[in-house]
C-alpha cells in the first residue's frame, strides 16, 4: 500500500476513487443497453421503461443525497463509500433476479441510493487529500470516471445488447441458472465487493480544525444560499443538455443518419472517452493554473465560458451536413460538455470550506439529477412529439432544449460570480 506522507499517495486515493466512479457509472448506464430484454422479459412499454431508467433513479438519487452528503460532512468518508459501494452492487444483483416490474423498480430505486453516496464522500476526501492548487486536477482524474465509465458502457452497448438477447442460459455454481440478461448484472455486481477491497487500502484523511472550535452546518450554507442556488441550477443546465443530447443522440443519428446501434455506439463511445477524458484533464489543468490558484471563483468564471463556447462550438452535430461530419461534431460537443463536470466541484471546494462540502455537493446532484436526468430528455421528446409531431425533427427539438440550457448557463454562472465574493474570501482564509 502506498505511504499516505508519499507526494503520489493522493494521486493513489483518487485514482481509485476514479474506479468506483467508472463502476458506478457503468452500473447506473447498464439497464439502457438491456432495454429490448427487459420487455421482452418482463412484457413492459416504453413509458415503463422511461420511469424505471429516469425518473426511479433521479428521485431515489436526489432523496438519499442529502442525508448522505451529511454524513460525509461528519463520519468517515472512505467507509461511507465502501458502504455505498457493496449496497448498489447488491442491487445490480438484485436486478438480475428481479421477478416482475416491481422488483425492477425497487432494486434501480436502490442502486441510486448506494450510488448517491459516492459523489460527496469522494469530492470532500480529495479537498483533504490536496493542496487547493491542484484540487481541479484531482477533480479531474476523478471525473474521468464518469467518461470513462459511460463511453465504455455505450461502446460495448451493441455486443452486450446481442447477447442478452441470445436463447438459453448459462449455470453458475452457486448462482444457478442465468439467462444472458442476468449474467451480465450479475458480472457487474460482483465487481463492487473486489473495489471494495481496494478501498480499503486508502486511510481516511484528518479533517481541518474548525475556526472557533465550532463546525459550521446549515447555518453556513444558508448564509450563502444565493450563490448555491445560482451555481447549483448554472451548472444544472450543463446536466440538462448533456443528458438530453446523450438520451437522443442515439435515435438522432438513426433516424436522420441511417447509421446502425452498433457503428454508433462505438463512434460516440470513443468520442465520449477521448474527446470527453480530453475535456475533464483540460478543465482540471486550466483551473489550477498558477493565474487562477489565488481566484477563488475562478471555477465560476471558466463555467460562463464553457457555456458560451458550448453554445457557439457545441451543437455542430445537428447541423444538415453528411453523417460523418456530424458525428465529427460530436467530438467539441463531447470535450465541452465534459469540463463542467470538474469546474463545479471545484467551485464548491474553493468557495465552502470542506466541513460542510458532503452537503452542499449533495444538494448540486439533487438538482442535477431531477433538471438534468429527469427533465433533459423529456423535453426533447415532448417538444419532438407535440410541437414539431416528426420523428425527423429531433435536431430542430434537440438545438432547442440544449442551446437554450447551455444559454441559461452562462447567464446563471454569470450571476453567480457577483454572488461569489464574500463566500470566496472566507473560503480562503479556511483554506
Amino acid at each position: 500500500m502506498p505511504q499516505p506522507l508519499s507526494r503520489y499517495y493522493p494521486w493513489y486515493v483518487v485514482g481509485v476513487l476514479m474506479l468506483a466512479s467508472t463502476l458506478s457509472l457503468l452500473d447506473r448506464q447498464i439497464l439502457n443497453l438491456l432495454v429490448g430484454s427487459l420487455r421482452a422479459d418482463f412484457g413492459i412499454n416504453d413509458s415503463q421503461v422511461g420511469l424505471l431508467l429516469g425518473l426511479c433513479f433521479a428521485v431515489a438519487y436526489s432523496v438519499a443525497g442529502l442525508p448522505l452528503g451529511a454524513l460525509a460532512d461528519r463520519g468517515n468518508r472512505r467507509n461511507l463509500i465502501i458502504a455505498g459501494l457493496l449496497f448498489w452492487s447488491g442491487a445490480v444483483a438484485a436486478l438480475a433476479y428481479a421477478r416482475g416490474y416491481g422488483d425492477l423498480l425497487i432494486a434501480r430505486a436502490a442502486v441510486a441510493v448506494g450510488e448517491a453516496a459516492l459523489a460527496p464522500a469522494a469530492y470532500s476526501l480529495i479537498a483533504s487529500s490536496f493542496p487547493p492548487h491542484q484540487v481541479a486536477r484531482a477533480n479531474s482524474i476523478y471525473a474521468l470516471g464518469v467518461c470513462l465509465g459511460v463511453g465504455a458502457a455505450v461502446a460495448i452497448g451493441g455486443l452486450l445488447t446481442q447477447v442478452s438477447v441470445q436463447p438459453g442460459a448459462t449455470t453458475l455454481p452457486l448462482l444457478g441458472e442465468l439467462r444472458p440478461r442476468q449474467y451480465v448484472l450479475v458480472l457487474l455486481a460482483l465487481a463492487g465487493p473486489l473495489l471494495a477491497l481496494l478501498l480499503l487500502t486508502v486511510r481516511e484523511p484528518p479533517r481541518p480544525a474548525p475556526a472557533g472550535g465550532r463546525r459550521p452546518g446549515l447555518r453556513l450554507l444558508w448564509a450563502h444560499r444565493r450563490l448555491l442556488l445560482l451555481h447549483n441550477l448554472g451548472f444544472a443546465m450543463f446536466a440538462l443538455s448533456a443528458y438530453a443530447s446523450a438520451a437522443w443522440l442515439p435515435s438522432y443519428f438513426i433516424r436522420n443518419h441511417g447509421w446502425t446501434p452498433g457503428a454508433f455506439g462505438l463512434a460516440y463511445g470513443l468520442s465520449v472517452m477521448l474527446a470527453g477524458g480530453a475535456g475533464v484533464l483540460f478543465a482540471g489543468w486550466l483551473a489550477d493554473r498558477p493565474r487562477h490558484r489565488g481566484d477563488a471563483a475562478a471555477p465560476l468564471r471558466l463555467g460562463v465560458y464553457t457555456a458560451v463556447a458550448s453554445l457557439l462550438f457545441g451543437l455542430g452535430y445537428l447541423l444538415p451536413v453528411d453523417s460523418r461530419l456530424a458525428m465529427a461534431g460530436v467530438v467539441p460537443a463531447a470535450f465541452l460538455l465534459s469540463m463542467p463536470s470538474v469546474l463545479w466541484p471545484a467551485a464548491l471546494q474553493r468557495l465552502l470550506p470542506v466541513e460542510v462540502l458532503g452537503r452542499a455537493v449533495a444538494l448540486n446532484l439533487m438538482l442535477t439529477n431531477l433538471l438534468g436526468l429527469g427533465l433533459g430528455p423529456t423535453l426533447v421528446g415532448v417538444l419532438n412529439h407535440a410541437v414539431f409531431n416528426d420523428d425527423q425533427a429531433l435536431d430542430k427539438s434537440m438545438f432547442i432544449v440544449c442551446g437554450g440550457a447551455q444559454l441559461l448557463a452562462a447567464l446563471l454562472l454569470r450571476a453567480a460570480l457577483r454572488a461569489a465574493r464574500p463566500p470566496a474570501a472566507e473560503a480562503t482564509a479556511v483554506h
